[in-house]
């Protein structure tokens, strides 16, 4: 069932990140063509603020901030309105707080649409499908696969607050399925980072070794085919 909230647009405390990520957009619409539309921006964040509030989910920050400091670090890829707005629903879509419906009315069809692309990743518990991830590299979603990619780098970045045996399942979700698609879509800096962050979880000898690689040619065939 959907979480019921109301959204106040004259919310004003929207946090350090949101305020970090909103100055960043007013600076980078200075030199772009197409300005990011800030309005926007901002009414994803009230939503996320509102139902990261809610009793349900007993206020949790962190929370609240990850999809934030997800945009933030999509801002160095991508500068358009759907794809940092996109970024900023995308776990709230995943955990059913918002409707297609509803993303259309207030978002528009694009950004709905990207929903959609996000949501046939994953199969139950949140878990990435890898095939729904090849068949995206094919048809060219670029941005949404961004997305996801840097959802998982944001968990293995904070993965010391979890127990030892999610850190396990995690990193080798990302040894399987994120680092061979890093390298995929040539993004050396998020390739490195998960490389030296899975190997400080299963190798921790070898995580200043930037020489050893943990990606197998056939973890690489998989995308590629």
């Amino acid at each position: 069932m959907t979480q019921k909230y109301t959204v106040s647009a004259g919310m004003e405390n929207r946090g350090y990140h949101a305020n970090k990520l909103l100055s960043k957009i007013y600076i980078s619409n200075q030199k772009l063509t197409k300005p990011i539309d800030p309005e926007l921006v901002q009414k994803a964040i009230a939503h996320l603020q509102v139902y990261h509030d809610t009793p349900q989910q007993g206020t949790n920050r962190k929370a609240y901030t990850q999809p934030v400091e997800i945009a933030l670090m999509l801002m160095k890829y991508y500068l358009t309105t759907e794809t940092l707005v996109s970024a900023l629903l995308y776990d709230m879509v995943l955990r059913n707080a918002l409707q297609q419906d509803q993303i259309v009315e207030e978002f528009g069809s694009t950004i709905a649409k990207k929903m959609e692309i996000l949501l046939s990743l994953h199969r139950a518990n949140y878990v990435v499908e890898p095939t729904q991830i090849k068949e995206m590299i094919q048809t060219g979603n670029r941005d949404v696969l961004l997305i996801t990619l840097l959802d998982q780098l944001y968990i293995m970045q904070n993965i010391s607050t979890k127990p030892k045996w999610e850190q396990l399942e995690i990193t080798l979700q990302s040894l399987k399925i994120f680092l061979p698609l890093a390298a995929c879509m040539r993004l050396p800096r998020i390739e490195n980072e998960l490389q030296t962050l899975c190997k400080a979880i299963i190798i921790p000898e070898l995580s200043g070794d930037r020489s050893s690689s943990l990606i197998t040619d056939f973890d690489l065939a998989f995308f590629k085919l």
